[in-house]
């Protein structure tokens, strides 16, 4: 790959993940930030950068809290989530919603506390 063709496509994730939308598997991308609001079939998620993204979802879409299934009644407003979106239309459609506390690896112990 030459050097121009690595350059922009750097220059494109660089703004592809500040706007809030990332390139994930598949196809699809992310969608990253903060729970502003839930309704009955979208969530609205703050990013980074200060945008609003709404992204709808339906009965096909994943739910996991802290790496276990969940459901869109156990997200909450003011949960950090990553989102893995498709576009559909002028939609985004997330297929799978992950939130929560991810689990802490357990460091070596030292001997004595702080």
């Amino acid at each position: 790959m030459s050097n121009t063709m690595r350059t922009i496509s750097l220059a494109t994730v660089m703004f592809l993940m500040l706007c809030g939308i990332a390139p994930a598997h598949g196809g699809g991308g992310h969608v990253k930030g903060t729970v502003t609001a839930i309704t009955a079939d979208s969530i609205t998620v703050k990013t980074p950068a200060g945008e609003s993204k709404s992204v709808h979802f339906d009965q096909s879409t994943v739910f996991e809290k802290s790496k276990v299934k969940a459901t869109v009644k156990d997200l909450k407003t003011g949960d950090r989530v990553v989102v893995d979106v498709q576009e559909t239309g002028d939609k985004l459609h997330a297929t799978q919603v992950r939130f929560g506390a991810q689990p802490q690896k357990t460091a070596a112990k030292s001997g004595h506390d702080h």
